[in-house]
């Protein structure tokens, strides 16, 4: 049943980038667009406005069962903080704790 996600998300737009089958890019103009990530159960979406994020999650949330968590803090290993003073966003990905077991 995935396929028909990644299916319908072409439909409506969505890119797949090509350095990771896992993300997707919806240009509205040449300055604004939406990078959606998804991984299993999870997804991400990223964009620099406001009333079209807001727009993007309801298409979305229409279509899939899906919550709205609010801001990112946390997934998949990856630290997101933003700073809407200065319009930044800084990702951080901690190096995986590996104990040296297989």
């Amino acid at each position: 049943m995935w396929y028909k996600c990644f299916n319908y998300l072409l439909h409506v737009g969505f890119l797949k980038i090509k350095v990771d089958f896992n993300v997707y890019i919806k240009h509205f103009t040449s300055t604004m667009f939406v990078i959606l990530g998804l991984y299993v159960d999870d997804s991400i979406l990223f964009m620099n406005n406001i009333p079209l994020l807001n727009t993007t999650k309801m298409e979305l949330l229409e279509v899939f069962d899906m919550a709205n968590n609010g801001e990112l803090d946390y997934c998949l290993e990856i630290h997101a903080h933003q700073n809407r003073i200065n319009k930044i966003i800084h990702i951080n990905q901690d190096p995986p704790i590996w104990d040296g077991k297989l």
